[in-house]
């Protein structure tokens, strides 16, 4: 006799029961089954976006900001979550809306499965500005997260995306020969960055400035934008996305001319990986 699959026999005993949660429950036995992470809350989770945009000269405006913004309420919007913008935060504000320490405070005991958190500012070296130009330590905000601080979200995952410079440098692109490859690297730009092809998500490496069109947004932002639209409606994990991201951003050139050949380029990267399990964002089906 053919046994039973397992998961059709926990959704037959829960109907058996009654229970009400029965999609949810099944949909969370399937992910368990398919080590991924259960999002199955309804929101999927809670997205905060910091955006700052003015810090007091208006020369320092980073325009094209509120297009990133855009883009990322709209794409998180569509994967069931709840958006809550933050614009113009300083240092301390950071700090308080990393905490959850914002008013209104209701929507926010009910976590969800899910948390991400978007900052666009300004930065140096794994910081972020304030728009009073003070800095927060990247590692700071993140920890205010973790089990000990917020066990709400223990055991769910928490994704950061930061569209910050990490240094004041623009980094170089350096032509490819293909004589010094075994394999060919295939890409629209005959130049490659040099800081590409590490294993080690920020819109930078290090020491490096984040590139953004003070209409179009940043070059990461729109990216990542582009990339979870496409890679969440293939299934896709948040790790495969990424690394779309990075060959995307990667391909492109800055600053060539007419009146000179010199190429700026731009590497994001992603670390600091502590998944335990997949991480599927699901387009809602409404």
């Amino acid at each position: 006799m053919q046994k039973k699959n397992t998961h059709d026999v926990h959704i037959q005993l829960l109907r058996l029961l009654g229970g009400s949660n029965v999609n949810n429950v099944s949909t969370s036995l399937l992910c368990l089954q398919e080590d991924k992470y259960p999002l199955t809350s309804e929101p999927t989770g809670l997205c905060v976006i910091i955006n700052n945009e003015n810090f007091g000269d208006p020369e320092d405006k980073r325009s094209g900001t509120e297009r990133d913004a855009g883009s990322l309420t709209d794409v998180f919007s569509s994967l069931g979550f709840q958006v809550l913008m933050c614009k113009d935060q300083t240092a301390s504000d950071i700090a308080q809306v990393t905490k959850l320490r914002f008013t209104p405070l209701s929507v926010l005991p009910q976590h969800g499965d899910a948390f991400v958190c978007c900052i666009l500012s300004h930065g140096e070296e794994n910081m972020v500005s304030g728009v009073d130009h003070k800095l927060v330590a990247i590692s700071d905000i993140t920890s205010a997260f973790n089990g000990e601080h917020c066990p709400a979200l223990l055991g769910k995952p928490k994704v950061f995306f930061i569209q910050a410079c990490q240094g004041h440098s623009l980094q170089p692109g350096l032509a490819v020969d293909d004589s010094i490859h075994q394999m060919p690297i295939k890409e629209d730009s005959p130049n490659h960055p040099i800081e590409a092809d590490f294993l080690v998500s920020k819109a930078t490496v290090g020491k490096y400035q984040a590139l953004r069109h003070h209409i179009s947004g940043g070059i990461f932002i729109q990216s990542l934008c582009e990339q979870l639209r496409k890679g969440c409606n293939r299934g896709e994990d948040i790790l495969e996305i990424l690394v779309h991201v990075n060959a995307d951003v990667s391909k492109k050139d800055f600053g060539k001319t007419k009146d000179t050949e010199k190429v700026w380029k731009q590497m994001p990267e992603f670390g600091n990986v502590t998944l335990t399990r997949k991480l599927v964002f699901s387009p809602c089906s409404s």
